[in-house]
């Protein structure tokens, strides 16, 4: 059966009864119903401002980040650096790290004077004066860290495709200039010294050079600088000490194609004529000479790094440009070649 309409209504405890009619005198009020927490007003304090709530210092620290992030905001939108497609346009990459190549030719120019001051003579050759002149050694040790640090990353940067900013000759830290420094060393101990001990008998106990004389010599020199270039580019790409030797050189010949005999061997050239260059000028330079062999120095250093941060940027682009389009193997890929490729079979691809 359904309910009365016309029996009263029963209302419960929590139940507020509003008229048929609204007036707003008879709306409920808070004191009708009790609550869990009493709201108190109270007066605001002379002085009193929303960021008292918050410490001054963090405040600061707030706006702070904003400013920088607005910074970033504004660089982003400024045009980039327009990634290099081929070797004419990494030709204006060297200008915008002049200041740092600037700047190591000028330490190359002033720390090996120091370093030749420590290096014994025929009437210092004994023992004592061997291990009284080793601490000399660290300023190249240092110099060739720090210049061969700034020049992987350069090859790094163009290995990746990076246009961003430029790398800085001081951000890097003391471990990774201690390893670049022994890389470099390693790599040159590793063959390329045996040709320059020849070639520097070959100069001394020659007598006066002929044209054959200096052929010879030149030729030695070169080619150990090919050499140590061709370890250098593989220890740099594997990142590894381990692969100081001709059959990982065989291997990232395999993995990246043609730029791994035409880079390392136009960067050899340079390198091996870039030091005996700058033993002759020492070698020739007297003692009234007024600062010119310094100079001759200081150009040269600019000339070589120059063309080497040219030579590395282009080769870093080519690799990135090469992987790109599928035309350089990965390690897993170089593997399963290594297994199907008979002993004695052509390792190189066609460019």
């Amino acid at each position: 059966m359904g309910a009365d309409p016309n029996a009263p209504r029963v209302y419960g405890p929590d139940t507020v009864r509003l008229p048929s009619v609204y007036h707003p005198e008879d709306s409920p009020k808070v004191q009708d119903k009790p609550v869990g927490y009493e709201v108190i007003e109270v007066e605001p304090k002379a002085g009193w401002s929303p960021r008292t709530d918050l410490e001054e210092g963090e405040v600061r620290r707030i706006l702070s980040d904003a400013k920088k992030q607005l910074v970033r905001r504004k660089q982003i939108r400024r045009p980039e650096w327009p990634l290099e497609k081929n070797g004419f346009h990494c030709l204006a990459y060297p200008l915008r790290v002049f200041w740092s190549l600037f700047c190591m030719a000028i330490a190359w120019a002033i720390l090996m004077p120091i370093f030749l001051l420590f290096v014994p003579t025929p009437d210092t050759s004994e023992v004592f004066y061997w291990f009284a002149r080793v601490p000399g050694a660290l300023f190249p040790l240092v110099l060739m860290g720090v210049s061969w640090s700034f020049l992987r990353q350069v090859l790094r940067l163009g290995l990746d495709g990076d246009r961003g900013p430029a790398p800085w000759l001081f951000d890097f830290e003391f471990r990774t200039i201690l390893r670049s420094g022994i890389m470099f060393v390693l790599t040159f101990l590793a063959g390329p010294i045996f040709l320059a001990i020849g070639a520097v008998w070959f100069l001394v106990n020659a007598g006066t050079l002929g044209t054959f004389d200096r052929v010879l010599i030149w030729q030695l020199v070169l080619a150990g600088g090919v050499l140590w270039a061709f370890l250098l580019a593989t220890a740099d790409a594997e990142d590894s000490f381990s692969a100081i030797h001709l059959s990982a050189v065989v291997r990232q010949i395999r993995l990246q194609g043609w730029p791994a005999v035409f880079f390392p061997v136009v960067g050899g050239l340079s390198l091996g004529a870039f030091c005996y260059l700058w033993i002759r000028i020492w070698a020739t330079a007297g003692p009234r000479d007024g600062g010119g062999s310094w100079m001759l120095h200081v150009l040269l250093g600019i000339g070589a790094l120059l063309f080497w941060t040219f030579l590395l940027r282009w080769y870093g682009i080519q690799r990135y440009w090469r992987r790109r389009n599928g035309l350089e193997l990965r390690p897993e890929e170089a593997e399963l070649v290594d297994a199907d490729t008979p002993r004695g079979a052509d390792i190189l691809p066609a460019p």
